[in-house]
């Protein structure tokens, strides 16, 4: 599967790293094709995405409430900062001092 990135919040992640925020991607997709879509911007964050192992999934799989647990487990503490773009994106939203939900991507403002 490819992940879409939006060109917009690229853009903006790379000004706010450049000001010494860490920037760590958190997706229900797999995590290698995460890292490829961050890579294809030659960026190197870290990225929470779904692994397997043995055939199944590793958990906690950031999906839903898992998103928040995938985000505890890698040993982050809470994030000041956390944005999504559905419903299953509001645990981790929850756990940030600032949570905020964006519109789905459109074709247009993805990489």
């Amino acid at each position: 599967p490819r992940l879409r990135l939006r060109r917009w919040l690229v853009d903006a992640l790379r000004a706010a790293e450049a000001r010494g925020v860490a920037v760590v991607v958190v997706t229900a997709a797999p995590r290698a094709a995460a890292l490829e879509a961050v890579a294809q911007f030659g960026l190197g964050w870290p990225v929470i995405g779904i692994e397997v192992a043995g055939g199944a999934v590793v958990e906690p799989a950031p999906v839903g409430p898992g998103k928040a647990d995938a985000w505890r487990a890698a040993g982050h503490p809470a994030p000041a900062v956390a944005m999504g773009d559905s419903v299953y994106d509001e645990p981790l939203l929850s756990l940030a001092a600032r949570g905020f939900r964006v519109a789905p991507p459109t074709d247009a403002e993805c990489a």
